[in-house]
């Protein structure tokens, strides 16, 4: 059973961890960084006076536990620097998203118990993600009864554990970075575009903020690809040909029209299965229209 934990790493997802825990009545005995005042910082957050705050690997206290939140490629690294220097726990668990707990096969050959427990949750700050937490799903992988242990931590962090097996990590994180970094991605661009009306660039986001909010419930409500909403969604090819001429005049961000076309693409295959969705002749006009193989001139 695990009681007691030490994190390496103070970084936003290690420090929002620590405080999760914390407030789960885990005893989070150590936080590790290699800047001492940046442990001493998510020590703080989590208001946790029984936590000791350390710069070295082999000055973390015993645990049950080492939680990794540290970059992916210095998992391995200092998963090898826990076992070297013998630091007393039970298990290692790594908290990143693309790689699975192969990377800590090393330390399982050597007899200890590994797995990876990555947050699918965005974390801007730590305050954010805290309020954001209850609810997420976490991706869970690693060695029977250690994953077991486990799956009851996220219960009690309010989560929702989500299995995966290894070899499917890295599908899983690429869709993962679709939804969520590149949604950000997206809105830069849909404020560079809206903003070429002169509406300022500030006010375009804020602008958006509504429609992004109400467009995120009615997909959490009807699902996909029911929720899909627009001129493809309608069939309407007139405003699809003036959106692509409007944009071919533009000349930031470059890529608006690329990336509307390949959008719009996979928008008409979900019109095309809704219940009152386009039909075959209609797609395939738009098809026409948005082929991003297709060169496009500026007139």
């Amino acid at each position: 059973m695990i009681a007691r934990v030490a994190i390496v790493g103070a970084g936003r997802v290690g420090t929002t961890l620590t405080r999760a825990l914390v407030e789960a009545q885990y005893d989070v005995v150590s936080v590790m960084s290699r800047t001492l005042g940046s442990a001493q910082k998510a020590v703080n957050t989590a208001n946790e006076n029984n936590s000791t705050a350390v710069d070295k690997i082999a000055d973390i206290a015993a645990s049950d536990i080492v939680f990794l939140t540290v970059p992916d490629e210095l998992i391995k690294a200092t998963a090898r620097e826990i076992m070297e220097s013998a630091v007393d726990t039970k298990a290692i668990c790594h908290c990143s998203g693309a790689k699975s707990s192969a990377e800590l096969q090393f330390a399982a050959d050597a007899g200890m118990r590994v797995a990876s427990m990555h947050p699918l949750q965005s974390f801007a700050d730590p305050g954010t993600a805290m309020a954001n937490l209850p609810g997420t799903y976490w991706a869970l992988e690693g060695v029977e009864g250690l994953t077991d242990e486990l799956q009851t931590m996220i219960q009690r962090l309010q989560g929702i554990c989500l299995p995966i097996k290894r070899d499917q990590k890295v599908a899983y994180h690429a869709g993962a970075v679709l939804a969520c970094n590149y949604l950000y991605t997206l809105e830069s661009i849909a404020t560079k575009v809206m903003s070429q009306s002169g509406i300022p660039p500030e006010d375009c986001l804020k602008a958006l903020m509504p429609l992004l909010q109400g467009t995120l419930n009615n997909m959490g409500s009807v699902g996909l690809p029911q929720a899909l909403s627009g001129p493809i969604s309608r069939g309407d090819i007139h405003t699809v040909e003036q959106h692509l001429s409007n944009l071919s005049s533009i000349s930031s961000p470059e890529r608006a029209r690329e990336v509307y076309s390949l959008m719009g693409m996979e928008a008409i295959d979900m019109a095309t299965k809704q219940i009152t969705g386009i039909d075959s002749d209609t797609a395939e006009r738009l098809r026409s229209l948005l082929d991003p193989q297709k060169k496009y001139s500026n007139q």
